[in-house]
């Protein structure tokens, strides 16, 4: 099994407490045996500037668990101010390779734009999202351009989703725009979030592509939306299992 969660921005807001051994071992019982990998869906904050000893200490108490640990890219995601270079290419047999950010500890990033398989699931892995508060904070220390895909990354995973388009779950930061209104009651914050190319990149993709479920987070709340045969589930407290 997966373990699914959405934000957990290094900690800051209390997030690891839902994702510990022991809450885990907790909330899913006999089932906790059966996790094999964990994927952050954006917004995971490893690697912030400047938080070096509260980085590897969450980076410890997640290793404590019995599966590795994955994330894709949200926003405020400081591996956009790196060069993927850096970083150890893994192949764990997903169909893609993931990039080792630490050394001592089984974190993993999923670069957005591929495809994944993960215990025999077909993953289409997106990420980035729209920073509304750009103005209060510092470019490539505290927001990193790279939030917004580039022409070269669409282009390359619309060119993927010519062939490869039918997928058990798709997992992003932000969703299609046309779910995030309908699961927003758009304030003047969430209709200057709702202006985010990403959320209409990833309409895009929803147009032509079919699967049976599409988990993202971002917006900090836990909310479900079925159309047609999609499901689209927004976490941020709620964990869920794949």
């Amino acid at each position: 099994m997966i373990l699914i969660s959405g934000d957990f921005h290094a900690n800051s807001r209390n997030e690891l407490e839902l994702i510990t051994k022991s809450s885990l071992k907790k909330h899913y019982g006999p089932a906790f045996k059966t996790i094999q990998y964990h994927i952050i869906l954006g917004d995971a904050g490893f690697l912030w500037p400047g938080n070096d000893k509260t980085d590897l200490y969450n980076a410890k108490i997640l290793a404590a668990r019995p599966f590795k640990t994955l994330f894709l890219g949200g926003n405020h995601e400081p591996i956009y101010g790196r060069d993927l270079k850096e970083f150890e290419q893994i192949d764990l047999g997903f169909g893609h390779p993931v990039y080792k950010i630490y050394e001592d500890f089984d974190v993993y990033y999923l670069e957005r734009g591929f495809s994944y398989d993960i215990e025999n699931k077909h993953l289409l892995v997106l990420g980035g999202a729209l920073s509304i508060d750009k103005a209060f904070r510092r470019e490539n220390i505290s927001w990193w351009p790279g939030e917004y895909w580039t022409p070269q990354e669409e282009e390359r995973c619309l060119e993927l989703l010519k062939t490869d388009n039918r997928f058990d779950y798709v997992l992003s930061h932000t969703g299609p725009n046309f779910i995030c209104k309908q699961l927003l009651s758009v304030s003047e914050s969430a209709g200057r979030k709702l202006k985010d190319k990403v959320a209409i990149f990833n309409e895009d993709i929803d147009n032509c592509i079919s699967f049976g479920k599409w988990l993202f987070g971002h917006w900090h709340f836990d909310r479900i939306c079925s159309l047609s045969d999609k499901t689209y589930q927004c976490l941020y407290k709620t964990t869920l299992l794949i």
